[in-house]
């Protein structure tokens, strides 16, 4: 089941990229437009769709790199980040003050308030219960426990949380909901220069997602060349970079939410109520296969895994339909659907491990020899030999 879910993390990515790379496209559109340059780069959408492959290109190279120009390039970016971040801010209250901000009514994309609420609310479980494969990409790339938590927590918690609030700000006091168009009413240089801070932030969040990304595949598959992991991990995101996908974000965010929320709930009950969290992994156990391993299941893999996975998409799906945003069983308005399947597949994996999978394996163990006991009889035979 690993390998499917690789497969998941690998293909489900390809979004992020396309995003990021298609929000460069539009603001070197912006940039270049009153600089005079050609109408077919700075309108409609084939400047956007340009820019984007390029931004991925660039994005791409950055990573095949390799890890010493990755450091100096996401470190400067993320200096960038910060500076429009503070930059921004400053614009935004000086210009329209947050008492303003607080008494300006959003828009009412849906019919309901309710629809209104949980589509919101929808959109923010895929983008945060996606972070858990991201959390676990960059912890690996640092050298200390210390980075690793403090990169991920202010970085991509703290700092990205208050870009979020910053980012509703915008959107409620200008009724803007691109950034890059949002950015250009500035006008002149703070125009400019804005635009220019956005588009080497976005070269770096594809940095940042194609090199991890790689680092996995290649570790999955060790005689993969580093350059063709770093290709199959950025080229097949060229497809999403169009408006039509672009303007379609909610709906990616809701399978987001779908795939990570019942992975996130087998992945939780296995560690809270399976192996209780304590000495629960062992490393040598994982990479012996067959039943002489404790984390042998039939055929290699585990029904109630399976099962688990099914029962919470499918859960998901009769509530919320992600391409028509309707609700098949009429729940979605009033709890949601990222975390009602997050907790089917808890509970469903939870109750069949411990009633079926783990006595069926015990049962198995008593009859086979573990990892440890092959360890000890070939050390045995070894010193008789």
């Amino acid at each position: 089941l690993k390998d499917v879910w690789l497969l998941v993390y690998i293909t489900s990515s390809f979004g992020w990229i396309a995003y990021a790379s298609f929000l460069f496209g539009q603001s070197a559109m912006r940039f270049l437009e009153p600089l005079g340059a050609p109408a077919a780069l700075t309108e409609g959408s084939r400047g956007a769709i340009l820019f984007a492959i390029c931004a991925t290109a660039l994005g791409a190279f950055v990573a095949y790199l390799g890890p010493t120009v990755l450091k100096w390039f996401t470190r400067t970016a993320a200096i960038f980040l910060l500076i429009v971040l503070v930059f921004f801010v400053w614009v935004v209250l000086t210009r329209f003050g947050l008492s303003e901000i607080y008494a300006t009514e959003p828009a009412e994309p849906f019919e309901t308030t309710a629809w209104s609420r949980a589509s919101a609310i929808e959109f923010n479980v895929g983008l945060g219960l996606s972070w858990a494969f991201w959390y676990g990409q960059w912890t690996r790339l640092a050298r200390t426990e210390s980075g690793a938590f403090h990169g991920c927590m202010w970085g991509w918690g703290i700092l990205a949380a208050t870009a979020g609030i910053f980012g509703a700000f915008v959107a409620l006091a200008t009724g803007i909901y691109d950034p890059s168009e949002w950015i250009a009413t500035l006008g002149g240089g703070f125009a400019m220069l804005g635009l220019l801070l956005f588009a080497v932030a976005n070269i770096s969040s594809v940095t940042a997602l194609v090199y991890p990304m790689s680092v996995t595949l290649r570790t999955r598959f060790p005689k993969l060349p580093w350059a063709l992991a770093v290709v199959a991990c950025s080229a097949p995101a060229v497809v999403l970079e169009n408006p039509t996908v672009f303007e379609n974000y909610g709906i990616y965010l809701a399978y987001i939410a779908l795939l990570t929320g019942t992975y996130g709930g087998i992945m939780v009950a296995d560690y809270l109520l399976v192996s209780r969290g304590v000495h629960a992994w062992q490393l040598r156990d994982i990479y012996v296969t067959g039943p002489a391993s404790r984390y042998w299941y039939t055929a290699g893999f585990n029904p109630a895994a399976l099962i688990a996975t099914i029962a919470g998409a499918a859960f998901y799906l009769w509530t919320l339909n992600p391409f028509t945003w309707t609700s098949g069983n009429g729940l979605f308005p009033y709890i949601t659907a990222g975390l009602p399947s997050y907790l089917v597949s808890f509970l469903v994996y939870a109750a069949l491990m411990r009633l079926w999978i783990l006595p069926q394996r015990d049962a198995d163990l008593l009859a086979q020899p573990t990892a440890e006991g092959l360890r000890k009889t070939e050390r045995a035979t070894s010193t008789t030999s």
